[in-house]
């Protein structure tokens, strides 16, 4: 790539079909596991037609009638990179575009979320003085810190304009566009991230490189506020190991006792694996030992909303499938319905649940040797 380059523009318009990508977005599946003791209700995946109107009439506005058919899909969630051309013949440089839906967050709220301006400046008690004009009229799509991308309502409670702006810059308004229409029609997707890179082989005699040790350790930071959480230890000694394998009626291979040994849960460096040519992303952290459950106990924890199945539906002896970690739309199992050498397995769809799919990557002992710390090409 050109080194002046610092965008990968792809030049397909975004649709409502296409703005989200990625995984479905649900914090039920990582809360299930987290928080044993508490029923997690689980928000439904797509917002109802009751839902959008609540908010509606909540915020006064009536949200545009393409942003309610995206919420029909699916409510909110993950949309990626993605830019506004700021000329009319932009390079792929940074100065010519406009981030949309705060870049880094990258999201779009559900629409129980969807605030206004005046809202947000009041949970941080900034006293009024800093609170821009016509806040209550302006509805925050996605915000970080200051920089949001807004319905704007000042002109029309049924067809508001979109503006990009950054509230911690003194020129506030960074783009704005018609309507919402015009809005998604400008949206490109930056690809820059998705070129291929090359892995480095996870080495047998180095298995303490699987741990990320500058990755947040999430289930210790969650054991750390919640009222009933007891810290797992740092490291998993036989004693830990041994009580868990009783609790859930399997043996642990060596080679993950060892892991556990060396660190007991927590972001996970070597997470990729090669598949058909192609290095992708498949443990991005384990929980700790403790924090292990049964597919079957994880999905009896939530309450799922109306038209949707639980995660155990259709899925053969869940009592044999342990969580090891869960996040959004997949949960990272081992599978010992084969026998006493785990198969490690994902299982997606967890965001929509209207069916669970289990992927089996193969043998977690043979696995572990092929797993890869990604190193960009």
């Amino acid at each position: 790539m050109d080194d002046l380059q610092e965008l990968l523009i792809d030049p397909a318009p975004v649709t409502v079909d296409t703005l989200f990508i990625g995984l479905g977005r649900s914090e039920a599946s990582r809360d299930a596991l987290a928080l044993a003791g508490d029923r997690i209700n689980k928000v439904a995946y797509a917002a109802s037609e009751a839902e959008i109107q609540a908010t509606e009439k909540r915020l006064g506005v009536v949200l545009p009638e393409t942003l309610r058919r995206i919420y029909a899909v699916r409510n909110g969630g993950y949309v990626g990179p993605l830019y506004a051309p700021r000329v009319a013949a932009p390079r792929p440089m940074f100065d010519d575009w406009c981030g949309a839906f705060s870049p880094d967050y990258s999201s779009l709220r559900s629409v129980q979320k969807l605030e206004t301006v005046a809202t947000s400046y009041e949970a941080f008690d900034t006293g009024g003085d800093d609170v821009p004009a016509d806040a209550d009229r302006l509805v925050i799509l996605e915000a970080r810190y200051g920089d949001m991308t807004l319905l704007d309502y000042t002109k029309s409670d049924r067809e508001p304009a979109v503006r990009l702006v950054d509230f911690d810059c003194d020129d506030h308004v960074s783009m704005c566009f018609a309507s919402f229409d015009d809005f998604l029609g400008a949206l490109r997707r930056d690809r820059w991230g998705e070129h291929d890179f090359s892995g480095t082989r996870l080495s047998t005699a180095k298995l303490q490189d699987f741990w990320d040790v500058e990755a947040p350790q999430v289930y210790r930071n969650i054991a750390e506020w919640h009222t009933r959480g007891k810290m797992p230890a740092e490291h998993a000694g036989e004693p830990t190991i041994k009580a868990a394998e009783q609790r859930l009626r399997v043996r642990m291979p060596s080679e993950l006792r060892t892991l556990l040994a060396a660190r007991n849960g927590g972001g996970v460096a070597a997470g990729w694996l090669q598949t058909s040519g192609i290095c992708r992303r498949v443990i991005e952290q384990v929980a700790p030992v403790e924090f292990w459950v049964s597919f079957a106990e994880i999905s009896q924890r939530v309450a799922f909303p109306p038209n949707e199945k639980t995660w155990v539906h259709g899925v053969e002896a869940a009592d044999r499938l342990i969580v090891i970690d869960a996040k959004d739309d997949v949960a990272v199992l081992l599978d010992y319905r084969n026998g006493s050498e785990p198969d490690l397995v994902l299982a997606h769809g967890l965001a929509a649940a209207q069916g669970t799919r289990l992927e089996n990557l193969g043998l977690l002992k043979s696995l572990i040797q092929e797993l890869r710390i990604r190193v960009s090409s």
